[in-house]
């Protein structure tokens, strides 16, 4: 089945699916309720698409699976082991009880990995006690599983013959990995032996198990005919060691793509996995990109659908229960400004305005009340006391009869402000400078000189009049 892509992300896989509105969605465009999720566009519910559309098929994947015992914890642990099996390689009656320790101890670790793969994690699990000694009847039921198969082979060869025994034996082969599955997943013997529950498993994945089946049988067959590379094995220290790590190392590649099948068919087989999709750490599949608030990507979507006001509710109702999020008033601020509408403008500004002061951000909140102050020309903040620090902005963002206009009539409006010869002196600057009034600007300084004659600035205002003077007289 071809992967269902986000129509917002064109490049991530698709979760949820809209019947109402024909509209396929990542996870970070639509926020999953416990019961139910609704489309973001319309509010009715959306229907999961199911993992089997955003993991990785694992016949995609398959360098991974090679590469996965080169983790260092997992080939330490394998070459460990492998020491050990070499360095106990002799006949004898000791040596026959370690090579079965060594068999337990690896099969145990084996089925920890398929088990974790099953689970979603990609990486190998640790190597502890709790790892190694718990349920060590895996490896034991699991053996007794191989005896018990290919003994049926015998049984069909004596009840049916030659073609019997050929037909058991295609059917064992066949049957394997879906018995190892159902161990890791059950730890039952009785479930690993099911036909039923055998075939269920083939059934449920379809074609894909025999791709998986090749594969096991050429790791298998690898790994044997290593032994025919290297003659005289049982004689040589390390033609044992080097077998023992590529037989194990193949063995774990196995048990991991085994493990992998599961979680990529989890739902179908229902099966419960700790570690949803978009939590797995692997770099090889595709990573649905979140952003910083599901929000966004609702907005982003209701504005392609051409909602405009649908979106703007959305940002209005998140910004009620989180009054502090920038994002979201940036947001709504924008959508505002392209709608043009004024006085929606003017009441999200002020509260927006005062959280950019409180965080420092006073260039951010100088182009919010430049906008503002297009639509809306009596619009000023609130608070006095930002006056001079926006007016400082906006002459920097080289809007300087904004921030002229910004101080007009300050004085009738905050005649005792403390910044008062501050902003008027700032407003001199601005009219002589950037605006060429210099008359209107020796006014200003002038009311500044008699309304403020001790004022720290008194020496600053006298020089810039005399300048002014000098700039008249050779006018």
């Amino acid at each position: 089945m071809a992967t269902i892509y986000c129509k917002s992300h064109p490049s991530v896989p698709a979760r949820w699916t809209c019947p109402q509105c024909d509209v396929d969605l990542c996870s970070g465009c639509v926020k999953a309720g416990k019961n139910f999720t609704l489309c973001p566009v319309c509010k009715s519910p959306m229907a999961p698409l199911g993992m089997g559309n955003v993991i990785t098929p694992f016949w995609l994947r398959i360098p991974k699976f090679f590469l996965y015992p080169a983790r260092p914890v997992a080939l330490i642990y394998i070459a460990v082991l492998a020491l050990l099996s070499a360095f106990f390689g002799a006949s004898g009656l000791f040596s026959a009880l370690m090579q079965l320790v060594i068999f337990v101890v690896f099969v145990r670790y084996g089925y920890a990995a398929l088990e974790s793969s099953a689970q979603g994690h990609l990486d190998p699990p640790a190597v502890s006690s709790e790892l190694v000694s718990g349920d060590l009847s895996l490896p034991f039921k699991q053996l007794a599983i191989f005896i018990l198969m290919f003994a049926s082979v015998g049984v069909a060869a004596s009840l049916l013959g030659r073609f019997g025994a050929v037909v058991m034996l295609i059917l064992v082969y066949l049957s394997l990995p879906a018995s190892v599955m159902e161990l890791a997943t059950s730890h039952s013997f009785g479930a690993a032996i099911n036909p039923a529950n055998l075939f269920g498993t083939i059934r449920c994945i379809g074609w894909p198990y025999l791709v998986l089946w090749f594969f096991l049988v050429m790791l298998t067959a690898s790994s044997a005919a290593l032994q025919y590379l290297l003659p005289g094995m049982e004689h040589s220290f390390w033609a044992t060691l080097l077998y023992d790590v590529v037989n194990m190392y193949f063995l774990l590649a196995m048990f991991h793509l085994m493990g992998y099948v599961i979680y990529q068919y989890h739902q179908i087989l229902n099966y419960a996995v700790a570690v949803d999709f978009d939590e797995t750490s692997e770099s090889n599949v595709a990573k649905v990109e979140k952003p910083a608030d599901p929000v966004n990507a609702q907005v982003a979507l209701l504005l392609q659908e051409g909602k405009a006001d649908a979106a703007r509710q959305l940002l209005v109702e998140k910004i009620a229960s989180a009054p502090g999020n920038l994002e979201l008033r940036g947001k709504l601020h924008k959508l505002l400004v392209l709608a043009g509408d004024a006085q929606g403008l003017a009441e999200s500004a002020q509260p927006f305005i005062t959280l950019l002061m409180a965080e420092q951000k006073t260039r951010q909140a100088a182009e919010i009340l430049r906008d503002c102050q297009r639509l809306v020309a009596e619009f000023r903040p609130a608070n006095p006391d930002y006056t001079y620090p926006l007016m400082l902005q906006l002459r920097a963002l080289r809007e300087p009869q904004l921030a002229v206009k910004l101080a007009q009539n300050f004085h009738q409006r905050h005649d005792n402000h403390v910044e008062l010869p501050n902003i008027y002196f700032l407003v001199a600057q601005i009219m002589c400078e950037e605006l060429r009034q210099d008359q209107q600007a020796a006014k200003i300084l002038g009311f500044l000189q008699s309304k403020f004659p001790q004022h720290e600035l008194a020496p600053k205002i006298r020089e810039y009049l005399a300048l002014l003077g000098r700039l008249a007289t050779a006018g």
